[in-house]
């Protein structure tokens, strides 16, 4: 903690600041998927592999069971080389429960202007109409939240038990 006061000596009225370093809770969800690579998927290659392999390259099975267990073996194999798994991680962030659409809509718009801003032109037109929307977005994000926990609160004023959940998740670290 630093502090510090006004030149002239410490005193009981003098102003005091400080800083604290604390961290922010984020809240997300994260959840382990797997898949294949398909944009390292090069197709001439895998045909070259296929006619190479066992499969093309072998007499023909005396017993069904058998060539099942090769064309399965090659393939496998196959899509294994050319198109290994990959694990992806996905995080979601929980949403607060007063964004819906309308808020989601106005987000949309905001990172499009971003975009033509930073991508396209850099002009003043372009960075004055970015600057609006988002101004916008979060006069809308701040009467959607208010809205929202005035309605809550005013539904549960009675129910204390209730209530006091409402405002716990109204107080709760929120996502930055």
């Amino acid at each position: 903690m630093n502090v510090s006061s006004r030149p002239g000596g410490l005193s009981g009225h003098s102003l005091i600041v400080c800083q604290f370093n604390i961290g922010v809770l984020y809240q997300h969800d994260t959840t382990v998927h797997y898949g294949r690579c398909c944009h390292l998927f090069d197709l001439d290659a895998f045909k070259s592999d296929l006619k190479s392999s066992l499969l093309m390259q072998s007499r023909p099975a005396d017993h069904v069971d058998e060539l099942f267990a090769i064309y399965l073996n090659t393939l496998v194999t196959l899509i294994d080389k050319h198109a290994p798994l990959c694990r992806l991680r996905i995080t979601t962030r929980r949403s607060e429960p007063w964004f819906e659409g309308e808020c989601r809509a106005s987000k949309r718009l905001s990172r499009k202007l971003e975009r033509v801003y930073r991508r396209c032109s850099h002009s003043t037109t372009a960075r004055s109409a970015w600057q609006q929307q988002f101004h916008d977005q979060r006069r809308l994000f701040r009467r959607k939240a208010e809205d929202y926990w005035k309605s809550a609160i005013a539904e549960w004023r009675c129910d204390h038990w209730k209530l006091w959940s409402k405002l716990g998740l109204m107080l709760r670290p929120t996502c930055g």
